[in-house]
């Protein structure tokens, strides 16, 4: 946990409970990595006092969308004349392309949970 909000969680936690910190950080990670795993298979979490979180296919749709209207733009801007342009283009087309994938992941995923 590198998070500021995490470390003076973990050290009022360590106090109200009297724990050792290694005890604390460790159950917070677990519960991370639940909630993580259960992105991957659930339309919606629930974590008490936060709120319950859903997958919205609708606005992954939109985001698709979004993204592949980027990618026409920088594949316009590699053939761009000006090599910082070009540069440019390249650089935020990969991370399009990056997005795209792990979109495709979280879609693939989706699905197979229903």
């Amino acid at each position: 946990m590198k998070n500021d909000n995490a470390i003076q969680m973990v050290k009022r936690l360590v106090v109200d409970l009297a724990l050792p910190n290694k005890v604390i950080t460790a159950v917070i990670d677990h519960q991370f990595m639940s909630l993580l795993q259960a992105m991957k298979t659930c339309n919606s979490l629930e974590m008490s006092g936060f709120g319950k979180f859903f997958f919205n296919v609708r606005r992954v749709a939109v985001i698709m969308a979004q993204l592949e209207r980027m990618k026409i733009l920088y594949k316009e801007w590699m053939l761009s004349d000006d090599e910082q342009k070009q540069r440019m283009g390249k650089e935020r087309m990969e991370r399009v392309d990056r997005d795209i994938e792990k979109i495709k992941v979280v879609l693939h995923e989706h699905k197979k949970s229903i």
